[in-house]
């Protein structure tokens, strides 16, 4: 992962993250930085202290590589198109173009079915707004069936694009093994339900909460969607936008704001570092609990979700020798999480990669990007 990637020591002599120091970045790998202009082009060629023979792993094809920045995302895919740029890099094509593009079978469009847990609805159980709604499981069991995911669904692209999720292990993660405790209607929800367990809780007249969400690209429809779909139930979603880094730095990322009742449920995604045995990338990374004590830093478990029996499972599945023993933990520790409601899964979101005609040998990570050094290019 790049934040354990080794470091020079002359690093130390700059302020992190100066601009001093991004213009005297070193390489290890096949390529090194010829040019570096903030917020608009990274320039890329091959190292002359690279040698091939002592990597067998990346074979550095392309002489020269050229990153632009600061472009808005529809520049960046009509570029790709139009043949202007050879493919998006941490960048996922136009949502609104993919149903067009998938029936079509675009051979532009890489494709990654199922593999990640996006988006889902994150359930702060610390807020203590509503008298603590939160904190009892009936209210987030309410949840489960307010949120109407194929609505969700027709956001993202619709049913062809995305599967809809009710657990969550995707079926790309070895570990999987369907599990619908809550699965009503084929997705739409059960508001009547809902309504049914708010009423059993101590809320017959419903309850108001207070929903983050990203500011941008498909995530206010998504917002909207919910929230109308809530109202079914009773439950009165107040929006709350906000950009990327406040929405991990102030909102997700900060238990203070989390007990003072800021954000009650977030619209969030979780992607995998790699796909197969790949459990512990969802459940330890967004569960796990057991390393709070003492300090409020909670990581990626943004609903301050605790429960030592999942800690527990998660400890034996890690120790695990035996994969299947493992995986056995794993789906343990899923069937808790889930049957403490402690967040909402709504979609599997299957994943796309757009590239131009020429590119050659495309490896795409499960994040958005991939493997620059072992493609080429080819004729249109």
């Amino acid at each position: 992962m790049p934040f354990a990637s080794p470091a020079p020591e002359e690093y130390l002599w700059f302020v992190p993250g100066s601009p001093e120091l991004d213009q005297r970045l070193g390489s290890i790998g096949p390529y090194r930085i010829t040019a570096y202009e903030p917020d608009r082009l990274i320039t890329l060629e091959r190292s002359r202290t690279w040698d091939p023979a002592t990597d067998p792993v990346r074979a550095a094809h392309v002489d020269r590589i050229e990153v632009r920045q600061g472009l808005d995302e529809k520049t960046c895919h009509d570029m790709v198109i139009l043949g202007d740029a050879d493919m998006l890099w941490d960048i996922q094509p136009l949502t609104e173009r993919l149903p067009e593009m998938f029936a079509a079978g675009d051979p532009r469009l890489e494709v990654c079915p199922a593999g990640l847990f996006s988006p889902y609805l994150v359930i702060n159980v610390l807020s203590p707004n509503e008298g603590g709604a939160l904190g009892r499981r009936e209210v987030r069991e309410a949840l489960q069936y307010a949120i109407d995911k194929t609505a969700v669904a027709e956001v993202w692209g619709g049913r062809r694009l995305n599967d809809i999720a009710e657990q969550i292990l995707p079926p790309l993660c070895r570990a999987h093994r369907p599990f619908a405790p809550y699965a009503a209607n084929d997705g739409a929800g059960d508001p009547e339900l809902a309504r049914r367990l708010l009423a059993d809780a101590g809320y017959p007249d419903g309850l108001t909460l207070k929903l983050v969400y990203r500011d941008r690209d498909i995530h206010p429809e998504t917002a909207r969607v919910v929230r109308s779909a809530a109202a079914r139930a009773g439950i009165t979603l107040d929006l709350v936008p906000a950009g990327i880094t406040e929405l991990f730095g102030t909102y997700l990322g900060r238990a203070d704001g989390a007990r003072e009742g800021r954000w009650d449920v977030a619209l969030s995604g979780w992607e995998p570092d790699w796909h197969g045995n790949n459990a512990r990338v969802y459940l330890q990374a967004l569960f796990d609990s057991s390393g709070v004590s003492g300090n409020d830093d909670w990581g990626s478990n943004f609903g301050h979700y605790h429960n030592e029996v999942v800690n527990e499972h998660i400890d034996a599945a890690l120790s695990c020798a035996d994969e299947r023993a493992a995986n056995e933990h794993w789906r343990a520790a899923e069937r808790e999480v889930l049957r403490d409601c402690a967040v909402v899964p709504i979609l599997f979101a299957h994943q796309y990669w757009l590239r131009g005609h020429r590119v050659r040998n495309w490896l795409p990570y499960p994040v958005l990007n991939g493997d620059l050094t072992n493609l080429w290019l080819g004729e249109d």
